[in-house]
């Protein structure tokens, strides 16, 4: 299985900005790793809300996963990257519903390990809105 990162930041300081996303990066990267998936492509929208669903980050990521033919996992540190809804969430979800894409979540996958459980693909939609 291939994968993706996505990162994004908004802060009102440029440096907290920078340093924010590389943080971001560099733990989507280790994650990957330790997963033994390899990167094909990685995102990233500065200084963009997540309520701005026209950002230029994701929408390169949603043209990369539609083009995409194989297996692919969008890997982020946390659904609030990617949208600010529970309704974006499904709607990003039904885009590639019969699509190979699927969307993990260092945040969920981290919580779900420390009780000793795995995720599913659709255990993250039902997790985002309790969070």
């Amino acid at each position: 299985m291939h994968c993706i990162l996505y990162a994004r930041s908004r802060a009102d300081d440029k440096r907290k900005e920078d340093a924010h996303l590389r943080q971001q990066l560099f733990r989507l990267r280790r994650f990957a790793k330790r997963q033994g998936w390899p990167i094909l492509a990685e995102f990233i929208d500065k200084g963009e809300s997540a309520l701005n669903l026209k950002r230029a980050g994701y929408q390169d990521l949603l043209k990369f996963c539609k083009a995409e033919k194989e297996g692919i996992k969008v890997v982020v540190t946390g659904p609030d990257r990617l949208f600010r809804s529970l309704r974006d969430c499904l709607e990003f979800q039904e885009k590639f519903w019969r699509r190979p894409v699927r969307l993990v979540s260092l945040e969920h996958e981290r919580a779900a390990s420390e009780q000793g459980l795995s995720l599913s693909d659709n255990d993250l939609l039902i997790t985002y809105g309790y969070r």
